[in-house]
């Protein structure tokens, strides 16, 4: 399973990455929300995890649904 993670924490990405990828799942990380939607439309990913502020940034969820239809979008968040 391809998973890519859009996550402008640094600490918080390599976290998750490293937990996944000890999991036997292929990782790829990006900073910031353009840099995750051109990865998503150049290859394809079985989840793609957005940031709650890249998550509410409307139009980049809705390039994510229609250039990678086959990818499932979630939100995350590390705020209560």
């Amino acid at each position: 399973m391809r998973i890519l993670i859009a996550e402008d924490d640094e600490a918080l990405a390599k976290f998750v990455r490293q937990g996944l990828e000890s999991e036997h799942y292929s990782v790829d990380v990006f900073e910031d929300g353009e840099q995750a939607r051109t990865a998503a439309t150049e290859s394809e990913y079985d989840l793609v995890v957005l940031d709650q502020t890249y998550f509410y940034k409307v139009t980049a969820v809705d390039r994510f649904n229609n250039e990678s239809t086959r990818s499932r979008v979630i939100s995350e968040t590390a705020h209560p």
